[in-house]
């Protein structure tokens, strides 16, 4: 098949039987859902029913990029990942930056299928249209360091992807990493962690191809100049995603203690100012002009380490929402859940839940194995992310998130803060209709990058105001799909839109729409999609809510109830 952009094929892999076929994906199947998350939720729609444990041989992983993908389109060489989550039971989309969606698409595929189980740990070497299947037993229980450097030593040129120690022992909240990158949230690691799959590493050599050079280039250089000209991008590029914590606190969107209070009132050390003191290096994606990451060096003792970052969300995880405000604190603790490859957010989100559980007194330092989890104790913050991360003793329990810890502990369910088992994020949604709409109805659990207006926290928007806040949710939903179907970096919408990329698309593909709000109703199409994936797997309506805490401290139960309907009612009949 001779496509421009689109390989126009798939590669999928079954670890059982060691064997991988190539396959062809028809034209119709992009023009409808594009590609990226499109494609990926398409192909889970098609081939899993719903009723797979997560953790289980019948379990698909998809990987998936976009037609922009190994262009010279600005931020375009992500990945997305897909499966069953084991948090949620459901729909799991996951991104990751780096270089290994533009290695793929360099092999000559659009898309790749993980199936089946393996025998013994394993790793994957790809390239071009090649697969090996290696033992991995020489590299087992290796830390995110040490596998890092055995990819350049013994795959220099190839990129990589892989799970921690806490994906090989199937930890809920376990990621699944890329280089230094990490696409965090939902448990995919643990899923890679059953199929007994440690790593990939991939190389390929195959151009793209666009449909009109001359056009796309001056599309291209027009997108670039639009996105080094935000003065959002420009501070993000100054400061990191750390840019935003001030702000945050101004309007009372920064959640400390397990979402009790919405900001604080000693906040100095962790400002953007003071944060950038850390940072040693900037770091770009392939292609980026933003380079919002950033790398910040740690002196413990006479030891130095890196870190690429912290972001926002981590420094408010281990440090607001438990509400410590030591930079050093963060720093070890996200370095500890880098290298055993777990997801900061929902660490943080776990201690800070555990500490509330402690403050409470249902739970003390015995249960805890002689930790006293008092607010603001760094060495607690840190005991029990080691804890967490090694999953020793108590972590065992903890690592499966706060939804399972009240469960197990018929205790605290009120003040769980997660939706559909996932833990939120780190923008306080009571009082903002458009923010707590966006988690209520998120496919994938509470998350801030799918639908949610965060434009109410910057004043673009009336956080009180109900009017007009479904059809807000609907517009960034369905331009968050279609950001995530052309593997785009979602801090693009801060300098472009549907527009720009209906252009570069076109230009690339050669594919027709009748306008940018075609690739509108893609994104709604493809929403739509992932909801009737979860409905398949049991999740209904009735999980498209907040925790009790969210409605005892600002947004109207009844209200978003109604909003939610809207929402629903839309994306279902559409």
């Amino acid at each position: 098949m001779c496509m421009y952009g689109n390989k126009g094929k798939l590669l999928r892999i079954n670890l059982t039987n060691r064997v991988f076929y190539t396959e062809e994906i028809e034209e119709e199947v992009y023009i409808k859902y594009l590609g990226g998350m499109g494609l990926a939720t398409y192909y889970m729609n098609k081939e899993l029913n719903g009723q797979e444990d997560p953790l289980s041989e019948q379990n698909k992983i998809f990987i998936a990029v976009g037609a922009l993908t190994g262009t010279i389109a600005p931020t375009s060489s992500r990945f997305g990942l897909y499966t069953k989550s084991p948090a949620t039971n459901g729909f799991l989309e996951s991104y990751c930056g780096g270089n290994f969606g533009l290695e793929l698409k360099r092999c000559g595929f659009d898309l790749l299928i993980i199936e089946g189980k393996g025998e013994g740990l394993l790793y994957l070497e790809i390239k071009n249209n090649t697969v090996k299947f290696h033992s991995a037993k020489s590299i087992k229980e290796f830390k995110s360091k040490e596998l890092i450097q055995y990819s350049k030593e013994k795959y220099e040129g190839f990129e990589n992807l892989y799970i921690g120690p806490a994906g090989e022992r199937q930890a809920i909240i376990s990621s699944v990493f890329s280089d230094v990158r990490c696409g965090g949230r939902g448990g995919a690691g643990a899923v890679l962690g059953h199929k007994n799959l440690k790593a990939i590493f991939i190389k390929g050599t195959k151009e793209v191809s666009v449909s009109n050079k001359e056009l796309f280039e001056q599309t291209v250089t027009a997108v670039s100049r639009d996105l080094r000209g935000s003065k959002p991008l420009n501070h993000l590029k100054k400061y990191g995603t750390s840019n935003i914590i001030d702000v945050l606190n101004i309007t009372e969107a920064l959640p400390n203690k397990n979402y009790q209070n919405k900001k604080v009132d000693n906040i100095e050390n962790l400002l953007p100012e003071k944060i950038s003191k850390a940072f040693v290096k900037n770091i770009a994606c392939h292609n980026c002009p933003i380079s919002c990451s950033k790398v910040s060096k740690l002196k413990i003792g006479e030891k130095e380490y890196y870190l690429d970052g912290p972001e926002y969300e981590t420094i408010w995880a281990f440090g607001i929402n438990c509400d410590v405000y030591n930079l050093d604190t963060v720093i070890k603790a996200n370095i500890l859940c880098d290298e055993y490859g777990v997801d900061t957010i929902s660490t943080g989100n776990i201690i800070a839940f555990v500490m509330e559980l402690y403050q409470r007194k249902i739970i003390d330092k015995d249960f805890l194995e002689g930790i006293e989890a008092d607010w603001g104790n760094s060495e607690a913050v840190l005991a029990l992310a080691e804890k967490i991360c090694k999953g020793e003793g108590i972590g065992l329990l903890l690592q499966n998130g706060v939804k399972n810890i009240a469960t197990e502990l018929n205790a605290g369910s009120d003040f769980a803060m997660q939706v559909k088992g996932l833990e939120m994020p780190a923008f306080h949604p009571s009082g903002n209709y458009g923010i707590s709409l966006g988690y209520a109805i998120s496919a994938r659990g509470a998350c801030h990058l799918h639908g949610a207006v965060l434009s109410e926290l910057f004043g673009g928007a009336n956080r009180e105001n109900v009017k007009d806040k479904t059809d807000m949710v609907l517009k960034n939903t369905a331009l968050c799909n279609i950001i995530n179907s052309a593997i785009l970096c979602y801090f693009t919408v801060n300098g472009i839109g549907l527009k720009e990329i209906y252009y570069m698309h076109k230009y690339c593909t050669g594919i027709e729409y009748d306008g940018p709000h075609e690739l509108e109703n893609i994104g709604i199409r493809i929403a739509k999609m992932a909801k009737e994936f979860n409905a398949k797997c049991g999740i209904d309506k009735k999980q498209d809510t907040l925790p009790k805490r969210v409605f005892s401290n600002g947004t109207d139960k009844d209200k978003l109830k109604n909003l939610v309907n809207e929402y629903n009612n839309y994306i279902f009949n559409f």
